[in-house]
């Protein structure tokens, strides 16, 4: 499968891709979901299938304009892995995301099955700006998992979000926290969380000039 991604946030909505969540520096998150069947955000009717989601998510600045893409692998790329960790990681970035963080892009409900079976593998990711990352910050209004004073990360539109996935969440159960594929200790309370999400999303990777035209294929595999 390929597809064109549109340069303004009005395209990309009538080409059928689902806002999630905006990031200081990225913009608001839209993905894709290529079942056929229509599927919305936030994900109210059930969770989406891994496998389902379009490997590369769009980002838009407040203006609608086109700002910032990811590439979204459904498994970890790191390779040469032992019990010390991995060796490569194969020049994606250096943190691979489980459910708990993906979820992060998204806003209100959000899930993965795969086969009707709770999926909570890893997900690799690598992004690539095509303005200055410095300029952009999300709404003010939008309530974010990392506040807007520690950096705005995963905002959402207050309408949108459960009651449950609020920044004032405290602390994060330890099967939900992972790194490279396997669980590392993270400091109860607000900071140890905040500290944490900071360091597994914020992979700047500025990258100069302006997008006119995308074409990507889809690359998913299955673990």
């Amino acid at each position: 499968m390929s597809k064109e991604i549109p340069l303004n946030e009005a395209g990309v909505e009538n080409a059928g891709w689902q806002r999630g969540s905006c990031f200081k520096g990225m913009g608001w998150h839209y993905f894709f979901n290529t079942d056929g069947t229509g599927k919305k955000l936030p994900m109210t009717a059930g969770k989406w299938k891994k496998g389902d989601l379009f490997p590369v998510v769009a980002m838009y600045d407040n203006d609608g304009a086109f700002n910032a893409l990811f590439f979204a692998s459904i498994t970890s790329q790191y390779t040469d892995c032992g019990m010390m960790g991995c060796n490569s990681q194969n020049q994606w970035e250096p943190s691979v995301l489980n459910e708990f963080m993906m979820c992060k892009n998204f806003c209100g409900e959000c899930g993965f099955d795969r086969d009707s079976a709770d999926e909570d593998s890893s997900w690799a990711t690598m992004h690539i700006y095509f303005n200055d990352h410095e300029n952009l910050k999300c709404p003010a209004s939008t309530t974010c998992f990392i506040p807007h004073w520690a950096g705005g990360l995963g905002c959402c539109d207050k309408d949108v979000l459960n009651s449950d996935d609020q920044s004032t969440e405290a602390t994060v159960p330890a099967s939900q926290v992972a790194s490279n594929g396997k669980l590392f200790a993270v400091a109860t309370g607000g900071l140890g969380l905040l500290v944490g999400a900071v360091v597994t999303f914020w992979v700047v990777r500025s990258k100069g000039g302006h997008a006119r035209e995308v074409h990507v294929s889809e690359m998913s595999t299955t673990a």
